[in-house]
């Protein structure tokens, strides 16, 4: 089978005791190898994953329904887009 059509497979799970509803699109860190995750419907707040751990290391609270998570590498800095205030 060529390296296209190979399926996807679970490769791990990751608890987030505490995160309610949905999660919205990811920015990733490949350097860190983390990825962050916006949880806008029930607790507002930013998930920070780390991949080589397996675990979620930190939960940013305060945003306002974020909708959008982008890292630059090139400035080392995670922005995020708020949906309720605009900011």
């Amino acid at each position: 089978m060529p390296k296209d059509n190979v399926p996807l497979r679970l490769v791990q799970t990751i608890p987030m005791p505490k995160v309610e509803g949905r999660l919205g699109p990811l920015g990733v860190s490949t350097s860190k190898a983390s990825v962050y995750l916006w949880q806008g419907l029930g607790n507002n707040s930013l998930e920070v994953i780390d991949l080589k751990a397996g675990k979620r290391t930190q939960s940013i609270p305060g945003f306002s329904k974020p909708q959008g998570v982008f890292y630059a590498p090139n400035m080392k800095k995670l922005f995020v887009a708020n949906g309720a205030d605009g900011t």
